[in-house]
């Protein structure tokens, strides 16, 4: 038995083509309309306000500030001995890490392996003077 053309399949079948190439053009339009948005503006309109408040774009890609949060290995090991820690002795360890930073916010921790000029400087000067109050106590 064989299916006869139904007049509506036809106009179905016209419907759902129109609909297919009305969707791909509005897609087109819609990305269009994206790519050419002005951020600011957007802001202002969603919230309000003067557009000023929207931070000015880093003159950076940004990833001196992500690398800036990410951990190096030595602190990553840090945290997860941390992490292995019982509770009360992890809150014991926090509350003293605390104080520590508190004593010089300003510094950070050189992690380096390397010695600068200055740090060998440094080293140097107590290491000389103690090597020849050493020798003058020999030669006495």
């Amino acid at each position: 038995m064989s299916q006869q053309a139904n007049p509506d399949d036809s106009l179905l079948r016209r419907w759902v083509e129109t609909w297919r190439r009305a969707g791909e053009e509005l897609e087109s339009i819609r990305r269009t309309e994206i790519e050419s948005v002005d951020t600011r503006e957007a802001v202002r309109q969603v919230f309000g306000g003067n557009a000023a408040a929207v931070p000015a774009r880093s003159p950076t890609s940004g990833l001196v500030e992500q690398q800036a949060c990410q951990l190096n290995a030595r602190e990553a090991s840090l945290v997860e001995a941390f992490r292995r820690l019982p509770p009360d002795t992890a809150a014991e360890l926090s509350a003293l890490a605390q104080r520590l930073a508190g004593l010089t916010p300003e510094r950070r921790i050189d992690w380096s392996d390397s010695w600068s000029d200055e740090d060998l400087k440094e080293f140097r000067a107590p290491s000389l003077r103690r090597l020849d109050a050493e020798e003058s106590e020999d030669s006495n």
